[in-house]
Order: C-alpha cells, then sequence, then structure tokens
C-alpha cells in the first residue's frame, strides 16, 4: 500500500469513527433535543471515497472526503455542536485563531506559525502564516524557493473591487475571480503549470481551486464565493516541491476555518 492510500485508509476509518459517535441512539432521525440529523448523503460520499482509495486514487478520495466532511460539519453545527470536532477527530488541529477587530473575517492555523497581517481593506484584509518567520518572508517573493518540510499561506478576504487585479469591479463573479489569478499566474515569468479548476464547496459555500506546480514550490489556490456579505476568501497555501499531497488535510482545515462578514 503505498503512503497516499495509506494516510486515505486511515482518515477515512477516523471519519467513520466520528459519524459512529456522532449518529449513535440517533438511529438516522433525531438527537435528544430534537435536531433531525440524516448523515445518508455523508455516507454515500465516504462509500465513494473508499472506492477511489481501493483504486488507488488518494487525490480524488481526498476531495471526496472534504465534500462528506463538510456535510458532517453542516449537521453538528446545525445541532448546536462544534463542528471543529471533526478536525480534531481527523488529526488537523488548528489551536491558533484570528479575528479581525472588526469581527469581518477571521480563520485558524497551527500552533507556532509565524504570522504576519500585511493589510487591512474595507472588511477585509490580507494576512500571511508560516511554519517559520523564513518561510514567511519567503512568501514575498514571485517564485519563493521553499526547503523540504516548509508550509506557507496567503489569506485574502475581500471584495473584487479590493483584490487589485484589473479585470475585477463590483459584481465580479467566483469564475472571474478565478479566472484572473488564473490569468495572472500564467502570464508570469515564472515555470508554472495550472491544473484544470475544480469547482467544490466549502461550508456550503460555492469554491473553486486549481493546483500550481511550479519548480521551487507547489501550492493550491482556493476561492470561496460569500455573495451575501459581498466577498471571497481566498487561500493560496505554498509547500516545497513535490509535497502537496501531505498538506491536503490542512490546506482543507484552514479553508473551512474561515470566517466572513455577516
Amino acid at each position: 500500500m503505498n503512503t497516499i492510500r495509506r494516510i486515505v485508509v486511515i482518515l477515512l476509518i477516523l471519519m467513520l469513527s466520528s459519524m459512529v459517535i456522532s449518529a449513535q441512539d440517533d438511529n438516522g432521525s433525531t438527537s435528544p433535543d430534537g435536531c433531525a440529523i440524516d448523515l445518508s448523503s455523508a455516507a454515500s460520499l465516504i462509500v465513494q471515497a473508499q472506492a477511489e482509495a481501493s483504486a488507488g486514487q488518494g487525490e480524488d478520495a481526498f476531495r471526496t472526503m472534504t465534500l462528506a466532511r463538510s456535510v458532517l460539519d453542516d449537521a453538528i453545527e446545525r445541532c448546536g455542536g462544534d463542528p471543529n470536532m471533526m478536525q480534531d477527530a481527523m488529526g488537523i488541529v488548528l489551536e491558533e485563531t484570528y479575528e479581525a477587530p472588526a469581527g469581518t473575517f477571521g480563520f485558524s492555523y497551527p500552533d507556532g506559525w509565524a504570522f504576519e497581517l500585511v493589510e487591512t481593506m474595507g472588511s477585509g484584509g490580507i494576512v500571511y502564516i508560516a511554519d517559520t518567520p523564513g518561510t514567511l518572508d519567503a512568501l514575498t517573493d514571485s517564485d519563493p524557493m521553499l526547503e523540504s518540510g516548509e508550509q506557507g499561506a496567503a489569506i485574502i478576504i475581500a471584495g473584487p473591487d479590493d483584490l487589485g487585479a484589473g479585470a475585477l469591479e463590483a459584481g465580479s463573479t467566483l469564475d472571474d475571480v478565478i479566472d484572473e489569478f488564473r490569468a495572472s499566474i500564467e502570464d508570469s515569468p515564472d515555470d508554472n503549470t495550472l491544473t484544470p479548476t475544480e469547482q467544490f464547496a466549502v461550508n456550503d459555500f460555492p469554491a473553486m481551486r486549481f493546483e500550481i506546480v511550479g519548480e521551487n514550490f507547489d501550492g493550491i489556490f482556493i476561492a470561496i464565493d460569500r455573495a451575501e456579505s459581498q466577498q471571497f476568501g481566498i487561500l493560496l497555501f505554498i509547500v516545497a516541491s513535490g509535497e502537496l499531497d501531505a498538506a491536503r488535510p490542512l490546506v482543507d482545515a484552514i479553508a473551512q476555518s474561515m470566517t466572513f462578514a455577516q
């Protein structure tokens, strides 16, 4: 069993255990406080993820598991629980939390990571986080060179006209945001390869992502559409070349922790 498949199987076992704990004594109907619980869609997604893992499709299994976790998080939150329990059960514990002074946005990140608030704007801002101060410095480079084990991210919460991209303005859509950032990366002089854009959901909000394979780093670009607050959440997470697979659970956990103005 290769490494990715082994990790997927372990995560599936943890996720199934969490489902059993959440659903016990409910028989798929209601909890003691009367909250309706239906885990059938999550169960179907986990069965699908298991089939993908068994077929050696590790990346597809990770993505399907992310969708299943979103369903479980939503059920837990609707019934008054803490969706972070799922992150704990899967071994992704984000001990640190940042919340903007006005409460306009926030997110969680690993304990001990370096943090820099780069800019605030309107109801959002730009924040850098990284495993070390040295990695944090590398985030300011247009073509960062990361050593094995180094990880960092840029987190942006903003309206379309705050993103600093020429083609974006009030009324721009999630597709517009993705297209603009893809074009910016593709037009750069650096030798980067981008994967096709994929649609998915983060806490039931529409989202898109693509991956970046660079000469000196790999990365994941995620954009989340919060139309009701007229904000986009953007997460650009980078790692050393060839180390993206191991970082996926952490990337997903940070994306799911992002909060926006109500």
